[in-house]
């Protein structure tokens, strides 16, 4: 082709251009992947946990025991548990008296179980002695100078130990269970209740007299300070005072409906000069605990504060100051609490909690350093300042 020919090809392109025609065609393009919200992760991917944010633990003091501040009206608010005995089931606790200066050191707690009476050493809670009973220990009590313990039982016999060598000396028996017993102040007559009340004379072994007034079973027996006046209490719904030097009967208080239960009195040098006391404390299935003035035959104050009946009372050891300032009262009630009062003021200081059950017997250490409780749950706890 001659030149002319090639410029009329590249005319003819250029005229085809400029009027919009496609001379090639256009690839087809290749679409891309869509993107993706997440990351899946390979097979042998490890996932890293997110951090969260862990509350700082809680630190739980260890109780100091056994404690070294008495229990006061003042420091009653910061009395917890501090020590505990688990599966023993519990008729009755009572301190063994110390010798003056002391302290709880020389004590032992005496804790009435199923099959005899546990000794347990005052300072660790160890276990000293075990004293051996066919059925079960209602009620133990010790001699004044810590040499004997006597214990009533569901079998009707009253058994005396030798507490230093753990023999029984002698024992009692009674046609009905002996749900109570205590030793009078100097030691020499033992008073035990059930369906009556007897006195006992320690040295000649024999029965003084029986105080048989009682419509129903007698629950509690408590020598008075001085030891003249014995008081009971009855599910026949009175608390008796006895003069014990001839078994006339005192005084008849109508006690709570129901079973009186329990009853104190408060230490001897809490009456400076009265020879046998002034007041007593009892409760019962009416809430309350009543404090009666003995002197005066009437009712001092009643404490308000459980919300089930009152089984047990105990007072504090007596204050320095003398009188009712600064006495202190636990009672335990079967709404599973021990309260705290002060006898001057009539005020609920504290509650303590803790027992899964009724509260049957509780009881203040010699020094007051240490509230013992017995309960239905099968356990003895111990509680102190902290």
């Amino acid at each position: 082709m001659n030149r002319l020919g090639h410029l009329g090809i590249v005319g003819l392109l250029l005229a085809m251009l400029l009027a919009g025609c496609d001379v090639l065609p256009s690839p087809t393009p290749t679409p891309l992947p869509p993107p993706t919200s997440t990351l899946t992760p390979s097979p042998t991917a490890t996932r890293i946990p997110v951090p969260t944010s862990t509350p700082a633990p809680t630190l739980t003091p260890t109780p100091v025991f056994p404690p070294v501040e008495p229990i006061t009206v003042d420091n009653a608010t910061r009395v917890r548990e501090v020590h505990r005995l688990s599966r023993v089931k519990v008729g009755h606790v009572a301190w063994s008296p110390s010798p003056p200066g002391s302290g709880t050191s020389g004590s032992l707690l005496a804790v009435a179980t199923d099959g005899g009476v546990n000794l347990y050493r005052a300072a660790d809670l160890s276990l000293s002695r075990s004293l051996q009973a066919p059925s079960f220990v209602n009620s133990v009590a010790w001699s004044p100078n810590g040499k004997t313990l006597a214990a009533g039982s569901d079998d009707n016999y009253v058994r005396f130990w030798d507490v230093a060598t753990g023999k029984k000396t002698h024992q009692l028996w009674e046609p009905r269970d002996i749900e109570c017993v205590a030793y009078s102040p100097d030691g020499k007559t033992l008073a035990y209740g059930g369906l009556d009340v007897v006195l006992w004379d320690v040295a000649a072994g024999k029965e003084i007299r029986r105080l048989t007034s009682h419509r129903d079973r007698v629950w509690c027996v408590v020598f008075s300070p001085g030891g003249q006046i014995l008081t009971t209490g009855s599910w026949d719904q009175t608390i008796r005072l006895w003069r014990v030097a001839t078994g006339v009967l005192l005084r008849r208080l109508d006690g709570p409906a129901g079973a009186a239960e329990s009853v104190a009195f408060p230490d001897l040098a809490v009456w400076t000069g009265s020879p046998d006391g002034k007041l007593l404390a009892f409760g019962g299935p009416d809430k309350t605990v009543v404090l009666w003035d003995v002197a005066a035959g009437k009712e001092r104050a009643r404490l308000r504060g459980h919300d089930g009946d009152v089984l047990s009372v105990a007072f504090g050891p007596a204050p320095s100051s003398g009188g009712t300032s600064g006495l202190l009262l636990a009672s335990g009630s079967n709404d599973n609490s021990i309260g705290l009062w002060d006898v001057e003021t009539g005020v609920l200081l504290h509650r303590l909690y803790g027992h899964k059950g009724w509260l049957g017997s509780i009881a203040f250490s010699p020094d007051g350093k240490l509230l013992v409780s017995g309960g239905e749950d099968d356990t003895v706890r111990l509680w102190g300042v902290q």
